[in-house]
Formats: C-alpha cells, sequence, structure tokens
C-alpha cells in the first residue's frame, strides 16, 4: 500500500484483497501514515509551522500535518499525514527548502510493526489485519 523509493525504507503490504487496500488507502477513512526523518540540525518554529499547516506544492496544498521531535536515531523527527500524495514528503520539504537526509515510513500498527523488523515476507494474521483497519 504506497510507495517507497530508493531513498526510503518502510513496510510494504501486498495483498490480492481488494477490500484491505481500499480501505487502508482511500483518503475517506483518513488513516494516519507516519513517517521518521533525517534531517540536519533542528527545525525553526516558522519550518515547523509551516510543515503543519501544509505546504503548497505544484499540484496544491497539502493538508495539515503533525511534526515532532522524537529520538530514534538517526532519525530525529516524526511526521504525520492523513494523504498520501505521490513522493509527498519529499516534495513538502524541498518546496520548503528543509533538507532531509532519510524517511522511513511507518508501519501501520503496532503488531504488524514488530513483525516488519524481521526483513523478510509473511503472511498477516487475521488479528493484524483487524489491527492494521482499526488505524
Amino acid at each position: 500500500m504506497g510507495r517507497l523509493d530508493l531513498d526510503s525504507t518502510g513496510l510494504l503490504i501486498l495483498t490480492n484483497d481488494g477490500a484491505l487496500t481500499y480501505q487502508l488507502t482511500h483518503p475517506k477513512f483518513e488513516h494516519e501514515k507516519e513517517y521518521l526523518l533525517q534531517i540536519d540540525g533542528i527545525l525553526t518554529p516558522r519550518e515547523k509551522q509551516n510543515l503543519e499547516r501544509g505546504v503548497r506544492l505544484e499540484d496544491g496544498m497539502t493538508a495539515a500535518a503533525s511534526i515532532k521531535e522524537v529520538r530514534a536515531a538517526p532519525f530525529n523527527y516524526s511526521l504525520t499525514i492523513h494523504e498520501g500524495k505521490k513522493r509527498q514528503i519529499r516534495r513538502m520539504f524541498r518546496a520548503s527548502g528543509i533538507p532531509r537526509r532519510g524517511v522511513k515510513k511507518d508501519p501501520y500498527g503496532k503488531p504488524v510493526a514488530r513483525r516488519a523488523e524481521r526483513k523478510s515476507d509473511q503472511e498477516l494474521t487475521e488479528r493484524e489485519i483487524k489491527s492494521l483497519l482499526n488505524n
């Protein structure tokens, strides 16, 4: 569900379940998407405020976001959004003039997050699927 490019890491879910895909990706369900970011230095209050209010991109304004400092080396910020425009995080930071070094998409739920660290392909359990849908 979604995309990871060369500069990003994270969980990939492959499915042929159309209903699950719809529930996880359609904007009307407003699933939060959290990204861990590695940037040099710290954001100024103005930079943080601009990201939180939304950033004007060539295809329109992004929705409001939530950004907070984290200590999850090498990542130092967490950004949460509800939409999923193509390469949105990269584009938001570029438009804001903030260089970012790395991005990691956090998995959809805690049970899935723990398994994602194993770097292998695995089938999700019914419980994990339910936890994805309840996020």
